[in-house]
């Protein structure tokens, strides 16, 4: 392994801890919140909500997995690089896929939102998968010092539309509410 690219990575191994930390905690209380809600969420007429929570969960989970690619130990460049590209690639492309669904979702909230749950996961995901491809492909580890900011940005964008999805859940009744449906 270089020991150049190993110190680089070790230099970040508490950011991405903390980062890793942060997204699974976060993702827990989600997944808490939204089971209280799990009536509203899942009703026949709240699809938009239902797709809006997925990506959100999945954003955090995504976080959660590269910080993990980064705390791999004796990581190389080419396997690390390889890892965020894929992973990067696959996020964008299934992301882009269901662009309709999310756009409607943020229609359907009516907060004008879009950039925030459309835009700006889509462009952290390719960005991911970028500095995947130029650090596969022989480039510069210091090109690693993007992914500090494409993760800070999916995990603050993350958590604002998990703020937005809950305020959203607290608007209506909750399944744990009596006679919530």
């Amino acid at each position: 392994m270089d020991p150049e690219f190993a110190k680089v990575v070790a230099s970040w191994h508490d950011f991405y801890n903390l980062a890793g930390s942060a997204a699974a905690s976060l993702v827990g209380l989600l997944f808490v919140a939204v089971s209280m809600h799990l009536g509203r969420i899942t009703a026949a007429d709240s699809g938009h909500l239902l797709s809006f929570a997925t990506h959100t969960f999945s954003s955090f989970l995504y976080v959660l997995l590269i910080s993990l690619f980064f705390t791999i130990p004796d990581q190389s460049a080419d396997k690390l690089g390889w890892e965020l590209a894929t992973v990067g690639a696959v996020i964008t492309l299934r992301h882009i896929r269901h662009l309709s669904e999310l756009k409607a979702s943020a229609t359907a909230l009516g907060d004008g939102a879009n950039f925030f749950r459309t835009i700006m996961p889509v462009l952290c995901y390719a960005s991911i998968s970028l500095v995947g491809w130029r650090l596969a492909a022989g480039g510069s580890p210091r090109i690693l010092s993007a992914m500090i900011s494409i993760v800070m940005l999916l995990l603050l964008t993350a958590t604002r539309n998990a703020w937005r999805l809950l305020i959203e859940l607290g608007r209506g009744p909750s399944s744990a509410e009596p006679g919530a449906g």
